[in-house]
This record gives C-alpha cells, structure tokens and sequence, in this order.
C-alpha cells in the first residue's frame, strides 16, 4: 500500500472520527420522549443519565481511535478490521 493510500485512509478516519464524536455528544441535548410521560425530558443532567445508561457504550466504543491506539503494533490490513466496531453503530439504523 502506497503513502497515497494510507492518507485517505486517515482522512476518512478523521472524518469518521469527527461525525461519530459530534452525533455522541448531539445526543446529550437532545430531549427525550418516554412512552409513560407526556412532556418530554429536558433536563441536562437526567438526558446525561438516560444516555449512559442506553446508547454511551456503544459511543463510546466507536470514537476509540483504534488507528492511532494501534499504529506500528498491527498490519493495515489487520487493522482494518477494527472498522468492524464501527459497525456497532449500525443498529440504531434498523
């Protein structure tokens, strides 16, 4: 693989990086709406807890830099299956 090849490839996982941690944080102020209350939740600190306790592991897990945690220990073509935790994101999709 060719200097050209490896800088797209850490573009676009800069560009990931930068998506995934804007959504993860974007769902700390984002209101939510429970099925057994009317209004819905506003309040910073219980949308904190909400989101820990649902959806922050798997965040969390997919803005790990695994490219950079990883660089010289692993193959490229290795480490390109840690995209595969990326994946992880895929379920709020369907």
């Amino acid at each position: 693989m060719d200097d050209s090849q490896l800088l797209v490839i850490g573009s676009m996982e800069f560009y990931m990086q930068c998506i995934f941690s804007f959504d993860s944080i974007l769902h700390f102020f984002v209101e939510h709406h429970s099925s057994t209350q009317l209004e819905p939740e506003r309040d910073l600190w219980k949308l904190f807890i909400i989101n820990i306790k649902s959806r922050f592991i798997f965040d969390a897990l997919t803005i790990i830099p695994f490219f950079e945690l990883f660089e010289g220990l692993m193959e490229l073509k290795y480490r390109k299956l840690l995209y595969l935790i990326r994946l992880l994101r895929l379920y709020r999709g369907f």
